[in-house]
C-alpha cells in the first residue's frame, strides 16, 4: 500500500490503526464513559463556565446515580422517553446519562423552537417526562407531563408556574434518590438504546464507536486529562456525542 493510503486496487484504506471496539455486546454508554474513571475519580469531569461549579469524575458518577435512581422512582420504566429542552449546563449531561442509565430514552430538543415545533417532537417521541428551565415553561406547560427544572438549589418547583402537573427541580431529583452506597452498581448498565431526536436513533454502539473514534488521536499521543470547552448545543449529536460523551470517557474535562 503506498503511503496516501490508495493501494494498487484503487481503494482507499487508513493508514491510522484500526478502531477496536469493545466485544461486550451489552455494554452500555454510561458503562463504557465510567469504565477508568475510579483511577482518575478526584480529576474535573464538568466545569460550569458561568458560576465554576466544578464536579469531580467521581460526584460526576453519583449525580448520574443519583439522577437515575430518581427518575425510576418517578416511575420511568425502561425504553420510556424523557424529553430535554434546555440550552448547556452542568447538569445537562447528568440528566441526559441518567436517563441512559435508568433504561430510559433520552429525546433532546432546541430551546430556541416554538411550541409548534416542540409539540411534533412530542408527538412523535411521545416522553414521558420532561426536563427543562423554567424560563422555557410556556412552551412546555401544555402538554401536562411531570416536569423537572433545572437550575440553582434555591429555586421552588412549583412557585408561580400555575399548573397541576408534577413539578420538581433538578435537587429535588438527586434528594428523592437517596445515597449513591446504598445503590447496586449494576443498575448503571440496564438500557439497550439511546436516541437524539432529529431524524435519528443512535444506539450504545453509535456513541461508543464515535468516542473511540474522536479520541484515538489522543490515544496515540499519550495525551490525557485535557480541557475542551463545548460551545456548541448539548441538544445536538455534535456536542453531546462528539464532545461531552467522547471527552469524559477519555478522562477529559468539559467546560
Amino acid at each position: 500500500m503506498e503511503k496516501s493510503g490508495y493501494g494498487r486496487d484503487g481503494i482507499f484504506r487508513s493508514l491510522r490503526p484500526p478502531l477496536v471496539l469493545p466485544r461486550d455486546p451489552n455494554l452500555s454508554m454510561v458503562s463504557f464513559l465510567f469504565r477508568n474513571s475510579s483511577s482518575y475519580s478526584h480529576k474535573p469531569a464538568l466545569i460550569e463556565g458561568e458560576s465554576s461549579e466544578t464536579l469531580s469524575f467521581s460526584q460526576f458518577k453519583s449525580k448520574v446515580i443519583q439522577v437515575s435512581h430518581g427518575l425510576i422512582h418517578l416511575g420511568i420504566k425502561k425504553n420510556d422517553v424523557v424529553l430535554i429542552l434546555a440550552p448547556n449546563s452542568i447538569q445537562f449531561p447528568i440528566c441526559f446519562l441518567g436517563i441512559i442509565a435508568s433504561g430510559g430514552i433520552a429525546t433532546t430538543s432546541n430551546p430556541l423552537y416554538t411550541v409548534s415545533e416542540l409539540s411534533k417532537q412530542v408527538r412523535d417521541s411521545n416522553p414521558k417526562l420532561v426536563i427543562t428551565l423554567r424560563e422555557l415553561w410556556d412552551k412546555v406547560k401544555g402538554f401536562n407531563l411531570p416536569t423537572v427544572f433545572l437550575g440553582s438549589k434555591g429555586l421552588s418547583g412549583k412557585s408561580h408556574v400555575g399548573s397541576t402537573s408534577k413539578i420538581l427541580t433538578f435537587h429535588d431529583l438527586v434528594e428523592s434518590a437517596g445515597s449513591v452506597s446504598d445503590f447496586p452498581s449494576v443498575n448503571i448498565k440496564q438500557t439497550d438504546t439511546a436516541a437524539l431526536f432529529k431524524g435519528a436513533v443512535l444506539t450504545h454502539k453509535n456513541f461508543i464507536a464515535s468516542s473511540l473514534m474522536i479520541t484515538m488521536d489522543q490515544v496515540l499521543a499519550g495525551e490525557m486529562h485535557n480541557v475542551f470547552l463545548c460551545v456548541v448545543p448539548m441538544f445536538h449529536v455534535l456536542g453531546m456525542a462528539i464532545i461531552t460523551c467522547a471527552q469524559l470517557q477519555k478522562g477529559n474535562a468539559v467546560v
